[in-house]
Parts: structure tokens; sequence; C-alpha cells
């Protein structure tokens, strides 16, 4: 599952939380094909628990430029932008 991301070793309480969250395969997958590739499990389930989608990372990304940190992604998110 998440393990060809990376993510291996994890206790099963995080991992049954991210699964709990929608956190899937593709998701990440996703995300990292923007270039998303040191982002933590918890910044997934955040992002994803924020409605943060990587079809509005990428929108960000090619108004500006550059991949916007999860921080801000989840703050625009919040506010409603795009």
């Amino acid at each position: 599952m998440l393990r060809r991301f990376g993510f291996t070793g994890l206790p099963t309480d995080q991992l049954l939380t991210a699964r709990d969250h929608g956190v899937t395969e593709s998701f990440v997958e996703d995300f990292r094909d923007l270039g998303y590739t040191n982002l933590s499990l918890r910044d997934f389930v955040r992002m994803r628990d924020h409605g943060v989608t990587a079809g509005f990372a990428r929108q960000l990304r090619s108004s500006n430029g550059r991949l916007v940190s999860v921080e801000d992604l989840i703050r625009r998110r919040d506010r409603g932008e795009y």
C-alpha cells in the first residue's frame, strides 16, 4: 500500500488514521507527481482533512510557478481561494 512511497515501519495506529481520513495511494501519488516528495503521512492526512487536492495544488503552482507549502495549501483552501 503506502510502503512504495517510503512509509514503512509506521505504527499501526498511524496507518489506520491515514486510511480512516481517506489517504490513499493515488492521493499520495498525485502529490508526488507534482513534486511533493518529502511530506509526512501526517501532512497527507491534514491536507485530506482540509479538502486540499492535487488539482488545487496544481492550480496554485501554475499561478506562481512554484510549489506551495502544505501550510499555505491548507490556509488557502480554508479561505476558499480558487
